[in-house]
């Protein structure tokens, strides 16, 4: 909780409203957003430009797993199914 305290003001406010980039991320490997109760039907991903990523979604509920995009990078929208428990993971296809 002290890092959230130590946020820049415009971070801490979109820690609070949920509309951050991502929940968490490895390096520029990995990024992830879990909507826990929220159920957005569609989400962008702000990936790095030099890079290439494939965004999974994951049903954590029904224990599901598919591609939502191959080729993504930068400002990347995601469609969601819209109901609680879903993941969705953008894993760095190039090294």
């Amino acid at each position: 909780m002290r890092q959230v305290a130590r946020l820049p003001k415009e971070q801490f406010a979109g820690f609070l409203d949920g509309n951050r980039p991502c929940a968490g991320h490895v390096g520029d490997r990995v990024f992830l957003q879990y909507f826990a109760h929220n159920c957005p039907c569609i989400r962008t991903f702000f990936l790095p430009e030099g890079g290439t990523y494939e965004i999974r979604v994951i049903d954590t509920w029904e224990m599901t797993e598919q591609t939502a995009r191959k080729d993504a990078a930068g400002q990347t929208p995601v469609l969601l199914p819209g109901k609680e428990g879903i993941l969705a993971v953008a894993f760095r296809k190039d090294s």
